[in-house]
């Protein structure tokens, strides 16, 4: 210790004899001991404290703290300065007597006053934390200013803190930069780094990058974490100093290993990017790791990419998913919006639409367009959330004013078909514009739609074929089927068969089957391309395997001639009967030639009959003439001339040259009869029909005898019904009015009994209420009639009164007002009750700072709740200069006062400076009172 020093100069070594004495113990002392005591026992101040020096330090002597007490007692009481600071230090730390932080406060000032400078800077130090005297800021500014201006590097800096944050002193940035910078060229390695950040923000000073970065430099050489990582930044960003990436991931590095979470969170980005650094994504994951477990929400959110897409680590979903969550949970929107993506995926955790949706829905509201356009498709889909139209296009329509591709594709849809909006083929169409001009496919061919039937804006043939075509062009095989159509009409197009017959095969190819047909035709007639019945046949069978009509009865003819395929008399009537089936006539015909003939088929005259019938009806003219025959010869049917002469005036009338022939044959003769006929059926249906109206005549009449004399029977029922009615309901209403009145009677007593009741009760309730309201009205507003209220104690209860209403009209003003009568008293609830008030705004305009100064005098007089609200005021800067030591001091004193939330929070003070022993104490006080997040933390520890 420094107090030895004075061991050099006592004079009392300058003759002495190492050989030693016995002591009355029996104890051998050293003869310099033993001239010690000599001199001490007969007042010597200097003996005295150099004895005490040697027990406190076991010089010559074993240690003997009571001993080297007794001997700095004595010194001091003579005015020894150095034994005055001795006899301090040992009351501070209870060494030789009992601790008392007040005597060591009284002795600290005794030396302090006559100029020494660890006794200044130790009775600031009490000062400014309440140790063994009250809280005096001023007092500790007064003493580390002492001690300061003798060089003291502890007591530079703090003055320094003080007139940084106005604590004991108006606030000074200039001060404080003047007294960082004694420290700082001391050594003081945390003055060097605040001294860097008036520098590099101007805070009581010129702002100066280049003096910043020495600063930096000097305190991140001293191991100050917080100046390595700022020094990195200057580094990186060429502030002060040329840009230097090497430089910088030095210091993140330095920084990083110290556990400064953002120095891990640059660090990793570096190695990511290869940045100053290899690029390394294994290191990259490292740090962005330990930076995630400090809650570096970026980090969170990167190492969650880095584990789903397995960059620097192997691909592990639920390590993503897990810390996709905790940076989601903490409004980190790119994580909220992959996360929706893990839930909706099922990547990482079980697939779950709600919470995918709810997630969706947290991104969407702070402008993630993809999540926008996903929320719509789930309220569109009823996937995760009820389905729900309007919300749907309300979120299309967000992503699409944001341009959103798809987004605009589905709000066209919405407005196409009025689903959650009013339908608008306008706004359909111009949304289905952008969205095509963004290359989306479908909007694509949605357009050309829109332009090729005039839906939404006027009808454009060379718009609609552009468009499809561009989506032809892309593979969509429904637009190079409209292409081809386009080139092959010449609509919106110059007409050209050889672009059709292109397009047409491109959609074939792809099994568009209205394309197989055209282009069997192209090739069959050399439409764009050379004659091939081969290709013809080929594209006819698989058109017609499709179902298409058209196709079938060409395959057929294909089969039955030889066209393009080998002669195929089965596969002709196959092909005969499906176009048939499906009202082909030729194809009817065909077939029944095929069954008459017994070609490809058994042969069945019925069957020819049955579709030579139906090729006929439907006006093929050599069916009619083969129809007309099967009835003249009975083939298939019975024997019918008048049907094979009309079959054959048909076929005729067609200019059917056979029909003609037969026809011209017998076709006078056969006028003749048929005149005869014709006259006698003429004389009999005159005949007949005379019989028929004379006997419809009598039947009428009967049945309208019948008729009327139901009708009179009917009528005398009813009429016996209805008296009866009319005989019961009077006899149910007189029952149920009787009942009614007895009812009702029986209302209205009861009514008027509890209504009495009711009166009785409420004038007795205002009557005492008016004499409370009295009583309190003449306490409180009437002092000329009334003591005047002057205890603090009833100032405070009158505060509640107007606080709670409590037999007053409840007033927030008033309350504050009686409140600040019982504080400016020093009432110390009242106090609490005060600063409440102006940090709420509650009868009061909200002052933070005057907040704090309630809160003060409150804690100081052991209020708990306002030893704690004063604690955060501190930590967060709310109407006080930011200091976290004042906060933890704070803190300190509520959690030693029992409360629950202040242990807490000294449990994860300790836990940032990695003392488990404290913190692990408090999280057990804090727990014991029922702290859940105490317990959950506990439980996580142990």
């Amino acid at each position: 210790m420094k107090k030895l020093s004075l061991l050099l100069c006592a004079g009392l070594f300058a003759c002495v004899s190492w050989v030693g004495a016995q002591n009355e113990t029996g104890v051998v002392e050293s003869e310099r001991i033993v001239k010690f005591k000599k001199a001490a026992e007969k007042g010597s101040a200097t003996a005295q404290y150099n004895l005490g020096v040697c027990y406190y330090n076991g010089i010559d002597v074993n240690v003997n703290y009571e001993e080297a007490f007794k001997w700095y007692l004595m010194a001091a009481e003579q005015g020894v300065v150095d034994a005055q600071y001795m006899v301090a230090i040992c009351y501070a730390r209870g060494k030789g007597t009992l601790q008392s932080p007040m005597e060591a406060v009284r002795w600290y000032r005794a030396a302090a006053e006559q100029g020494d400078v660890a006794a200044q800077y130790n009775l600031a130090l009490c000062y400014a934390n309440g140790v063994g005297t009250s809280v005096n800021g001023a007092e500790a500014v007064n003493w580390y200013t002492r001690a300061a201006e003798q060089g003291h590097v502890n007591a530079q800096y703090n003055l320094a803190i003080c007139h940084a944050n106005g604590t004991g002193t108006p606030q000074n940035a200039a001060e404080a930069v003047k007294w960082y910078l004694k420290a700082a060229e001391q050594g003081n390695a945390n003055a060097q780094y605040n001294l860097a950040l008036s520098y590099a923000n101007g805070t009581g000073t010129t702002q100066n990058d280049s003096e910043a970065l020495q600063w930096y430099l000097k305190a991140a050489e001293q191991g100050v974490a917080n100046a390595q990582y700022n020094l990195a930044l200057c580094y990186a960003n060429g502030t002060g100093t040329d840009q230097n990436l090497t430089e910088a991931v030095n210091w993140y590095l330095k920084a990083a290993e110290q556990g400064t979470a953002n120095a891990q969170y640059n660090l990793a980005l570096c190695y990511a990017n290869g940045t100053g650094v290899s690029h390394d994504p294994a290191q990259a994951v490292k740090w962005y790791l330990k930076a995630a477990e400090q809650g570096v929400l970026d980090a969170q959110y990167e190492l969650a990419v880095c584990y789903a897409q397995g960059i620097g680590t192997t691909q592990n979903n639920y390590e993503a998913f897990k810390w996709y969550k905790k940076s989601a949970e903490q409004d980190i929107v790119d994580a909220q919006y992959q996360l929706a993506l893990c839930y909706a995926e099922g990547k990482g955790t079980a697939r779950n639409d709600s919470e995918a949706a709810k997630w969706y829905l947290k991104a969407a509201e702070q402008h993630v367009l993809d999540a926008q356009y996903q929320v719509a498709r789930c309220y569109a889909q009823g996937i995760g959330m009820s389905r729900n139209d309007l919300e749907a296009a309300k979120w299309f329509k967000k992503a699409a004013e944001r341009n959103h591709a798809n987004a605009q594709y589905e709000l066209a849809m919405c407005y196409a078909k009025g689903v959650g909006v009013p339908q608008n083929d306008a706004e359909a169409f111009r949304w289905y514009k952008k969205s095509a001009e963004r290359d989306i496919v479908n909007a694509q061919y949605e357009l050309a739609m829109c332009y090729a039937q005039g839906v939404g804006t006027k009808k454009n043939d060379e718009e609609a074929a552009k468009w499809y075509e561009v989506v032809a062009e892309q593979g969509v095989a429904e637009a190079q089927w409209q292409i081809a159509v386009c080139y092959a009409a010449g609509v919106g197009v110059q007409q050209d068969a050889a672009k059709a017959f292109e397009w047409y095969l491109k959609a074939a190819e792809q099994g568009v089957v209205d394309a197989q047909y055209p282009l069997a035709l192209c090739y069959a007639e050399g439409k764009g391309t050379a004659q091939n019945d081969t290709e013809a046949a080929m594209w006819y069978l698989k058109a017609a395997e499709s179902g298409v009509a058209d196709a079938q009865y060409p395959l057929a003819m294909a089969y039955a001639y030889g066209i393009g395929t080998s002669r195929n008399a089965l596969e002709a009537v196959k092909w005969f009967k499906k176009a048939a089936e499906r009202g082909v006539v030729e194809a009817q015909y065909e077939l029944a030639m095929c069954y008459m003939q017994g070609n490809g088929v058994s042969r069945n005259e019925a069957e020819a009959f049955r579709l030579f019938t139906i090729a006929a009806e439907n006006g093929i003219p050599a069916a009619q003439y083969e129809l007309a025959l099967c009835f003249e010869n009975g083939k298939g049917v019975s024997s019918d001339f008048d049907s094979a002469l009309a079959w054959y005036n048909k076929a005729a009338e067609q200019g059917h040259a056979g029909a003609k022939e037969i026809l011209d044959a017998y076709y006078a003769e056969l006028a003749r009869l048929e005149q005869e006929r014709l006259e006698q059926e003429r004389l009999e249906q005159e005949r007949l029909e005379q019989e028929r109206l004379e006997q419809e005549r009598l039947e009428r009449e009967r049945l309208e005898q019948e008729r009327l004399e139901l009708a009179r029977l009917e009528q005398e029922r009813l009429e016996q019904e209805r008296l009866e009615r009319e005989r019961l309901e009077q006899e149910r209403l007189e029952l149920a009015r009787l009942e009614q009145e007895r009812l009702e009677q029986e209302r209205l007593e009861q009514e008027r009994l509890e209504l009495a009741r009711i009166a009785s009760e409420r004038l007795e309730q205002e009557r005492l209420e008016q004499e409370k309201l009295l009583a309190m009205q003449q306490a409180a507003q009437q002092p000329e009639k009334k003591p005047e209220i002057t205890s603090a104690a009833d100032q405070y209860k009158m505060a509640l009164k107007y606080e709670k209403g409590d037999g007053v009209e409840r007033s927030a003003v008033l309350a504050k007002e009686w409140y600040e009568k019982a504080a400016n008293q020093g009432h110390a609830d009242a106090q609490y009750s005060l600063a409440l008030c102006y940090d709420n705004g509650e009868g009061v305009k909200e002052n933070n700072a005057e907040a704090v100064k309630w809160y003060k005098k409150a804690a100081e007089k052991g209020v708990v709740n306002a030893q704690y609200n004063l604690a955060i005021c501190y930590e967060t800067g709310e109407g006080v200069a930011e200091n976290y030591s004042e906060a933890i001091k704070w803190y300190r004193k509520a959690a030693e006062n029992g409360m629950a939330d202040a242990q807490y929070s000294m449990a994860l003070h300790y836990a940032y400076e990695e003392n488990v022993v404290e913190t692990l104490k408090w999280l057990k006080k804090a727990a014991a009172q029922g702290h859940q997040d105490a317990i959950e933390l506990l439980n996580e520890i142990e």
